[in-house]
């Protein structure tokens, strides 16, 4: 499992905004999401802005179903969660319906809807406009779902 960051320039209505984006990329097991939620939660710590977390360079389609994984990702939005999650898995789509934990984050699953969300979406959410702000948590508490304990 890898991940890798940058920062990437969007023009939304005329103003160029900065958003971090960050891939994850590989096999996903229980183990190696340990090490990859580190380097994700210490990159967050320092940034306050709009991120994109892109999912799908993942290649294993069960890794919604690692109970470390969904950790990683609610910890993630719990840090930073002005978050927009870029994945074609359907199994994520239905979990983040089915749980409801990520309040204010949006899933786009191509570039046509990432560039809709920033658009129309994100600028008029407080993501672009407070961004030196203390981001607030809106993460419901409920992501510690056991899978098979």
């Amino acid at each position: 499992m890898q991940v890798s960051n940058e920062f990437v320039i969007f023009n939304v209505h005329g103003a160029s905004v900065k958003v971090m984006l960050i891939k994850l990329s590989g096999v996903v097991d229980n183990r190696s999401i340990l090490n990859v939620r580190d380097i994700i939660l210490s990159i967050l710590e320092e940034f306050i802005g709009l991120y994109i977390l892109n999912l799908n360079g993942i290649e294993n389609e069960e890794f919604i179903n690692l109970t470390n994984f969904r950790k990683m990702l609610s910890d993630s939005i719990r840090i930073n969660h002005k978050c927009i999650i870029f994945s074609e898995s359907k199994k994520l789509e239905l979990w983040i319906e089915n749980y409801s934990i990520f309040n204010g984050v949006y899933l786009v699953k191509s570039d046509a809807e990432l560039t809709q969300v920033l658009n129309e979406k994100v600028v008029h959410d407080d993501f672009v406009e407070n961004s030196n702000d203390e981001s607030d948590i809106r993460l419901h508490l409920d992501y510690l779902i056991k899978d098979g304990y």
